[in-house]
């Protein structure tokens, strides 16, 4: 901490009382300093495991220096998100302050552990560490090189989270994984002896320069004139690390070269399954692609590549990309399973990733719903570079490019461990063509899905209407009073239908194109 030293502070720690009662309270780090000689006191009768309380966290020097880096960034993760705290490193937790043992590796000092902490934690935990001995004069002579890593509490809005992206708090006398906060954000841990080589500098030009996928809104860092290198910095995807860089997990997913995917990754990124002909006798023909979600996407927008060629004709290629963003984006990366995409002898398009729903969201509140990221920093990324919309509407794109197009509604369906969309390949040419010659009058998605349920199902009342629009009563009522207005439906008896005029212009297409020579 600045203008905070650990010897120099430990000269007047002695006048810091040692009675300081208020557990519950943050602790500055002068006040830790202070409460350090009490728990040497107490370390001299007592074994750490019955002394550590809702401030004190106790390692020993581990089997290694990375163990020892990684447990000690743990503690100081876990006692920042709460109300701060004190890590003393080196000690036996069933042993007495007496008895501790030398350090068994070299060149382990108080600078090199604050630094590690500092590195390995997100954002970084801004701690303090000194020799033991200097902190508090009276410890034994044993265990005057243990170290005292002094831990405030956090002074930042969100929460610090440890090298593998988990968030951990201090309750009681316990470290918890704080499941509310952590969710599944893993993209943005640091990757261990990674750096810019193992990207694809293909990729990244693509990425950054392309002209096919644009974004609706400017983005300032298109025309700010930095490097590609520079941007990464400035999009959180890649860290500076003294003369080089470490890597998040997203630059990797995003932009990783084949062979650094695999090993992040597993074998397969993609599982493409196609059941031939639709015959369900058929075998299926099953394709594994290894590639990151930069080159995904590019051959999505640019219509090559294997996943393009086995499901090109099967649905509107927009409502294609919508699909794969969700699966990639927003899957969850703790699995290793691919994200698997078939198409079944019943003529569905099934697209399959791990990752079930996040917090409250379902299958029957998707459209209206506000987004929840389950990778917030891989989200941003991707909307930064015009892959996905952060605003949350995709799934309103799959609504509506699949209705639009004459396919019936998505189906959406999940638990705890995946998500799986499903879209019907079969669609009715015709209402696609009334939708097409009339689309200026649908341009509100629940009117298209009004529209579609109408037609799919002769009448219905307005709460299975509301349901199918998800939205309240009282909005749905609203809208089918204007889709009165405009003879689109009629009511007789609180049961609504499509007008005659409309049905029967869905069901005998005019010949558009009569008279027309070319």
């Amino acid at each position: 901490m600045p203008g905070l030293s650990c010897p120099q502070s430990a000269k007047i720690a002695v006048h810091v009382t040692t009675t300081f009662q208020h557990f519950g309270m943050p602790m500055t780090p002068y006040e830790l300093l202070g409460r350090l000689p009490g728990f040497v006191e107490r370390l001299r009768a007592t074994p750490p495991a019955q002394v550590e309380r809702d401030i004190l966290e106790v390692r020993g020097w581990c089997d290694s220096k990375n163990q020892l880096w990684k447990e000690a960034t743990d503690s100081a993760v876990c006692l920042a998100n709460a109300e701060g705290g004190i890590v003393l490193v080196g000690l036996d937790s069933a042993r007495v302050i007496e008895d501790a043992t030398p350090c068994p590796h070299e060149n382990v000092t108080p600078e090199w552990l604050q630094e590690s902490v500092r590195t390995h934690s997100h954002p970084p935990v801004e701690c303090t560490a000194c020799w033991l001995g200097e902190a508090a004069p009276h410890t034994p002579a044993a265990a005057q090189h243990c170290i005292a890593v002094l831990v405030p509490r956090k002074a930042i809005a969100g929460m610090h989270r440890t090298h593998q992206g988990v968030c951990l708090i201090r309750r009681g006398d316990r470290c918890e994984v704080d499941h509310l906060t952590s969710q599944e954000d893993y993209t943005g841990i640091l990757l261990d002896d990674s750096g810019m080589e193992s990207l694809s500098k293909e990729s990244l030009h693509w990425a950054f320069t392309n002209h096919v996928v644009r974004p609706r809104q400017p983005q300032r860092w298109r025309e700010s004139g930095r490097s590609i290198e520079d941007l990464l910095v400035d999009f959180n995807l890649v860290s500076p690390r003294g003369t080089g860089s470490a890597l998040t997990l997203a630059a990797a997913l995003l932009f990783g070269r084949r062979e650094f995917l695999s090993r992040v990754s597993g074998s397969a990124f993609l599982r493409v399954t196609i059941n031939g002909s639709g015959n369900a006798s058929s075998e299926p023909y099953t394709v594994h692609i290894q590639q990151n979600i930069a080159d995904t996407f590019r051959d999505l927008w640019t219509r090559r590549g294997d996943l393009t060629a086995l499901t090109a004709s099967s649905l509107p290629e927009r409502c294609l990309r919508e699909l794969m963003v969700n699966a990639l984006v927003h899957r969850s990366y703790r699995s290793l399973e691919p994200v698997n995409v078939r198409i079944t002898p019943d003529h569905l398009l099934e697209i399959q990733n791990p990752g079930g729903f996040l917090r409250n969201l379902g299958p029957r509140n998707l459209i209206n719903a506000s987004p929840v990221h389950r990778n917030p920093l891989l989200t941003e990324a991707a909307a930064l570079l015009g892959f996905c919309e952060k605003s949350g509407s995709g799934i309103d794109i799959v609504y509506q490019e699949t209705v639009a197009s004459g396919h019936d509604y998505p189906y959406f369906d999940g638990d705890a461990e995946a998500f799986t969309a499903l879209v019907p390949l079969q669609r009715d040419a015709n209402l696609a063509t009334f939708i097409r010659y009339r689309g200026k009058e649908f341009t509100r998605l629940e009117t298209l899905l009004v529209l579609k349920h109408l037609h799919k199902t002769p009448e219905a009342d307005i709460g299975q209407l509301a349901r199918v629009i998800e939205r309240p009563v009282e909005f749905t009522e609203s809208l089918l009073q204007e889709l009165q207005r405009r003879l689109v439906i009629q009511e007789d008896h609180a049961r609504f239908s499509l007008s005659d005029p409309v049905r029967h212009e869905i069901d005998n297409p005019p010949d558009r194109d009569q008279g027309r020579l070319f």
